[in-house]
């Protein structure tokens, strides 16, 4: 659940009314145990259906001609069909911003931009190049790696740890 919590942190720091760290706080810990809840549930209820049989793609498990499991596969599509797209323009925006960051040592990694910042209009081929390149790599992972089980196991081994261990102590020191 860590994947869809880091995309939203400085956004919504940057639109709170009375913007303390008390308040952010507060409200990190709810949306935290919100979705903990939300995938606990899932998780268990999904478990539950299978026990010891239980794959790591759960609707593996159920009979391919199942029409419920069918929509439900349509549904996780049209979800990532949404979800690219909007995960890319905050990943393409955290790349320009590492970029700027170090090509110009005069501006911190966390900086907010103001919407007259001269590299808030940043050059549109750096900007379609990452994303060209983002997008490519996530077609060919897909393709590469059938099950998503495999990809979630190297996702949580590799970019989680550095987006808990390593990104906030470089961006803090």
């Amino acid at each position: 659940f860590a994947f869809n919590c880091h995309l939203n942190v400085i956004p919504i720091a940057d639109t709170l009314t009375n913007p303390t760290i008390h308040r952010f706080d507060k409200i990190s810990a709810r949306v935290n145990v919100f979705q903990w809840l939300f995938y606990s549930l899932i998780g268990v209820t999904g478990y539950l259906s299978f026990l010891d049989d239980t794959q790591s793609d759960i609707l593996i498990n159920y009979h391919p001609k199942d029409y419920l499991v069918a929509a439900g596969r349509c549904f996780l599509t049209l979800t990532m069909m949404v979800a690219i797209p909007a995960n890319l323009n905050p990943t393409v925006k955290s790349g320009v911003q590492f970029r700027d960051s170090i090509c110009r040592r005069d501006r911190p990694l966390l900086g907010s931009l103001s919407p007259t910042d001269d590299s808030s209009v940043d050059q549109p081929a750096f900007r379609i190049t990452l994303s060209v390149i983002c997008l490519a790599c996530q077609a060919a992972l897909a393709v590469v790696v059938p099950q998503v089980g495999t990809v979630l196991s190297l996702l949580g081994a590799t970019v989680a740890t550095a987006m808990m261990l390593v990104i906030p102590a470089y961006c803090m020191g």
